[in-house]
């Protein structure tokens, strides 16, 4: 199933009523077969939910999709494990980063965005965010159904415990731990393969764009998947990719003795980090001898003219699209 084009931000208590039935629906459809309806239930009352704590910490992250919120979950640096508001039990103590493992904490997707790389976007933002703030170990508390994603994610599970829910009933949990480490950008050339990833990063990062220009019709909103495939045909297509997410991507072609660079994008996540910079020195390196390199980009994208210019790149000529839009060409010549 292909990626889905989504954007993440901090949760705050506006969004409890909606993060309220996402659990309740994440917990009921995609627990079958790991568990019982009544299992399910009872565990909703307590050891599923939010801890409201994480969002007054800022800890704690909705993902958003098609409009509407479609998976949450978070990490902290307090001693609770798991649990929401309802377990009276909870340990707000601050953990020492330099001994003690962050907590990742209540993640739920919505059933109709399950394994669609939403659940792994938010571990890379929550182990990203916990290294950060000094800390050098996870541990978590993982359902049945959620083993399968923390395993895939390098996490390591020890036996398996049985936790009283009330009525009687008990819930099988996997207690699992991670070390940290700093998170490895890969950049490398991408395949056919990844165009769906690829064209739903691209339509995430040119949102900004369109906000800029107020026109959500740009070409890079508007291309198609085929479109982007039959890119591959004539163009060097690179993509970054941190904990197996590709994370940001570039593609150029070759025009006689000028290597055209185009769609460089990179997740609004990981902007600010140098990654762009990277992106672009790669695909350059890859231009065997081509003399010139050429891009462009609009002329309210200011961020984006100081990066180029920055690195090499002069005004050549502009083109006017529309009274909204220039497009400003800028070259490199070795």
């Amino acid at each position: 199933m292909a990626p889905v084009v989504h954007s993440l931000r901090r949760a705050t208590p506006a969004d409890l009523p909606a993060l309220g039935a996402l659990i309740a629906a994440s917990a009921r459809e995609l627990s079958r077969g790991d568990y019982s309806d009544a299992q399910v239930e009872a565990a909703l009352s307590g050891a599923f939910g939010v801890d409201t704590q994480l969002i007054r910490d800022g800890t704690y992250f909705v993902i958003e999709a098609d409009g509407r919120i479609a998976g949450c979950g978070g990490w902290s640096r307090r001693r609770t494990l798991f649990g929401s508001d309802q377990r009276a039990d909870r340990d707000a103590t601050e953990l020492d980063p330099a001994v003690d493992a962050a907590k990742i904490r209540a993640f739920f997707i919505h059933p109709e965005f399950a394994r669609r790389g939403l659940g792994t976007a938010l571990l890379v933002r929550c182990e990203r965010e916990a290294v950060a703030h000094g800390f050098r170990r996870f541990e978590l508390m993982a359902t049945l159904p959620g083993v399968r994603l923390y395993e895939a994610r390098g996490y390591v599970p020890k036996p398996q415990i049985r936790w009283p829910i009330g009525d009687g009933l008990e819930i099988e949990f996997v207690p699992m731990s991670k070390d940290a480490r700093e998170p490895d950008e890969i950049i490398e050339t991408a395949t056919r393969a990844d165009a769906a990833a690829i064209l739903a990063l691209q339509k995430l990062a040119y949102l900004s764009e369109a906000r800029l220009y107020d026109d959500a019709n740009l070409p890079p909103l508007t291309q198609t998947l085929e479109s982007l495939r039959a890119d591959f045909a004539d163009s060097l297509v690179l993509k970054a990719v941190a904990d197996g997410v590709i994370i940001g991507s570039v593609r150029a072609r070759r025009d006689g003795d000028t290597w055209r660079i185009a769609r460089l994008v990179v997740h609004p996540d990981f902007q600010g980090q140098g990654l762009g910079t990277r992106l672009l020195r790669a695909i350059e390196r890859e231009s065997g001898g081509s003399r010139k390199f050429e891009l462009f980009t609009g002329h309210r994208s200011a961020g984006n003219i100081r990066l180029y210019e920055r690195l090499g790149y002069r005004r050549s000529r502009e083109q006017v699209l529309s009274p909204a839009l220039t497009l400003v060409f800028m070259e490199r010549v070795r």
